[in-house]
C-alpha cells in the first residue's frame, strides 16, 4: 500500500579512541600518587616539597585535559564537550586531592612529621 522506501538507516556514531582516553584519565593520579609518595618520603629534609607536587599535579591535569577533549571531540560537540571537559578537570583535581589528603594521613600517622 505504501509505496515509499524505508529511510536510510544513519550513520554510525563515531567511536571515542579509548587509548588518548584511558591515558587522560590514568596520568593525573598517577603522577598525583608518584608525587605523594615522594614528598611523604623527603618532607623532613625538603618541606617544599609538597607545593611542587601540587604545581606538577595541576600543569599534568591542565596538559591531559587537551588529550581529553581532543579524544571526546570525536563524539561530542557543543554544551556536552564543554560540560565533559569541564566535569574531566573537576574531577581529576578530587581525585587528586584526595590522593593528597590521603598521602598527608600516612605521613601524620607516620610519625616523621
Amino acid at each position: 500500500m505504501n509505496d515509499t522506501p524505508d529511510p536510510a538507516p544513519p550513520p554510525p556514531v563515531p567511536r571515542i579512541p579509548m587509548g588518548k582516553l584511558w591515558t587522560a584519565l590514568a596520568v593525573p593520579p598517577v603522577v598525583s600518587a608518584i608525587g605523594i609518595s615522594a614528598a611523604v618520603q623527603v618532607i623532613s629534609t625538603y618541606p617544599g616539597w609538597l607545593f611542587i607536587a601540587g604545581i606538577v599535579v595541576t600543569v599534568v591535569i591542565i596538559f591531559m585535559s587537551i588529550q581529553f577533549h581532543q579524544a571526546v571531540a570525536t563524539r561530542y560537540r557543543g554544551n556536552s564537550l564543554v560540560f565533559l571537559t569541564l566535569a574531566y578537570i573537576f574531577g581529576q583535581f578530587i581525585i587528586c586531592a584526595a590522593l593528597a589528603f590521603g598521602g598527608c594521613v600516612v605521613l601524620f600517622s607516620n610519625g616523621s612529621f
